[in-house]
């Protein structure tokens, strides 16, 4: 089995090309990946290219032909939610650019910010990165993540790159205020949340317990420092109360 492996200094996906040679060493195979993940953190920007070549079984076994696989490792193995749910048992989806409250058969647009709605259009992916809301004075708080291209150029500098930032949203009925940003991910910037090679990287997005307080892990920071920051709600903003969880 050959496996080749190329990743991007920068914060980007990662195609992956598997070509089996083998008879009945697929497992094998399989498992040797698996290895090499938990060895090497993907995403990581150490190198601007890693390759590794892997074969199994014996040369008399081998058989050219197999499959050819083709996956994006930037984003997870384990799933994220894809709705929200808020206080009433109303749900938050994100759909066709825009974001709404449903339940049953209804469903209303929420109404967001200007700069907000234009991040949504033209994003490349949006994520909720916890399934439950918060409540804040009151009022449901939820998160979200819009990812877009670090570069119109897919061919210049961080042409594959992307740029993740975090909103925030208190809902007011069908109205969203946005009342905490923060970007979380860039390849312009070098900024990198931590990734066990897992789970999501948004995994390193979270509440904190059962308050409205917000837990980043950073890999790398705006400062350039592996830290955890620990935002907390003040009245009715999030200000960032510590460093590395304390």
């Amino acid at each position: 089995m050959l496996l080749a492996i190329s990743r991007s200094t920068c914060w980007s996906r990662t195609v992956v090309t598997s070509m089996c040679e083998s008879n009945g060493h697929a497992e094998e195979g399989h498992q040797r990946f698996r290895d090499y993940q938990s060895r090497v953190p993907i995403g990581s920007d150490n190198e601007a290219d890693a390759e590794v070549r892997i074969r199994t079984g014996p040369e008399s076994a081998r058989r050219p032909v197999a499959f050819l696989m083709v996956a994006d490792l930037s984003y997870a193995k384990t799933s994220l939610p894809d709705s929200v749910t808020i206080s009433t048992g109303e749900s938050v989806i994100f759909e066709n650019g825009r974001v709404f409250i449903t339940r049953s058969s209804d469903k209303h647009m929420i109404e967001l910010p200007t700069l907000l709605n234009r991040a949504l259009r033209d994003s490349d992916e949006v994520v909720f990165p916890e399934a439950m809301s918060r409540r804040v004075d009151g009022k449901d708080v939820i998160l979200i993540i819009v990812v877009t291209a670090s570069s119109p150029n897919p061919v210049g500098y961080c042409g594959a790159g992307l740029e993740a930032n975090l909103y925030a949203v208190e809902l007011r009925g069908t109205a969203g205020k946005v009342i905490f940003y923060k970007k979380v991910g860039s390849c312009l910037d070098s900024i990198n949340m931590n990734d066990n090679g897992v789970d999501s990287r948004f995994k390193a997005i979270k509440w904190v317990n059962d308050s409205a307080d917000v837990s980043i892990s950073w890999a790398r920071d705006e400062a350039g420092q592996a830290r955890i920051h620990i935002y907390r709600i003040n009245h009715g903003k999030f200000e960032e109360s510590s460093k590395n969880g304390e």
